[in-house]
């Protein structure tokens, strides 16, 4: 397992979740479509900023681990929307507080 927010290996947190699909990514021309199953997974760090609704923050992070060595800022930028609206979609979609693993 591993964190839904950040890929962090050995989360703490499971959210229950609806499942769910977003369609029309930032990102791409073409028509991306990202599906989310049930449940997140979240590390102690990404479950905090769920908590405190810290959403920028959290996308932000997301991206950082992705991106670690990317210099083109205008990817990083596009890619922050693209999970941005992805987390939007699961605190939409959320069921319930997190329970601990």
């Amino acid at each position: 397992m591993k964190c839904d927010f950040c890929s962090a290996p050995d989360p703490a947190w499971k959210y229950p979740a609806e499942s769910f699909v977003v369609k029309h990514v930032v990102t791409t021309k073409n028509n991306l479509t990202l599906n989310s199953i049930e449940e997140w997974y979240a590390c102690e760090a990404c479950y905090m900023l769920v908590e405190a609704n810290e959403r920028e923050i959290l996308a932000k992070n997301s991206v950082y681990v992705l991106v670690k060595r990317c210099n083109d800022q205008r990817v990083v930028d596009r890619l922050v929307m693209e999970v941005t609206h992805l987390h939007d979609a699961f605190f939409e979609h959320r069921k319930g507080a997190a329970e601990r693993l």
